[in-house]
């Protein structure tokens, strides 16, 4: 049974049913619900992927890997090849993206960052919703919510999932 999140996961919904693009970042302490929220929302929309990004230097084939179990057989070669996967998908249909700890990306290859900045210009143009989720508020300031932030004026929603309150 899910409790307590009703809010949230309303809003969730809001986004993923937008008829336009939404870049989501969507943060917390860790051990709060945020895997467990996103994986409820998303369980009402058939044509979306749940990545959860590690340390791993193969990221990218763990991700195609994940890719490939949904939509047949996909490798990319580098990040570039990635983000056109997102953009053609996306081009022909809503496709919903949730990459957790997206934050070890950035400590993996420190030009992610970079690379999405200049993605966006693109995706923003489909129906793709992109979520980053991560726990790391340090990383995430510094990627997504401060002023000189890499995504600073580009998120669509910035979400932070706070503790539940227990009476």
């Amino acid at each position: 049974m899910f409790v307590n999140r009703e809010e949230e996961l309303k809003l969730l919904h809001e986004v993923f049913s937008s008829g336009k693009a939404e870049l989501v970042l969507l943060y917390g302490r860790r051990r709060v619900g945020k895997t467990r929220l996103l994986l409820e929302a998303l369980k009402d929309f058939e044509n979306s992927i749940y990545l959860l990004a590690d340390l791993s230097e193969s990221i990218l084939d763990i991700f195609a890997k994940e890719i490939s179990r949904k939509y047949g057989f996909i490798r990319f070669a580098n990040w570039e090849e990635f983000f056109e996967f997102l953009y053609s998908r996306a081009s022909r249909e809503p496709f919903i993206v949730v990459i957790d700890e997206f934050q070890y990306l950035y400590k993996v290859y420190k030009p992610w960052v970079t690379v999405l900045q200049r993605w966006w210009e693109r995706l923003k143009e489909t129906s793709i919703k992109l979520v980053l989720c991560g726990s790391i508020i340090s990383a995430i300031y510094k990627v997504g919510v401060g002023y000189g932030s890499a995504l600073y004026g580009r998120k669509t929603y910035e979400i932070e999932v706070k503790p539940l309150r227990f009476l």
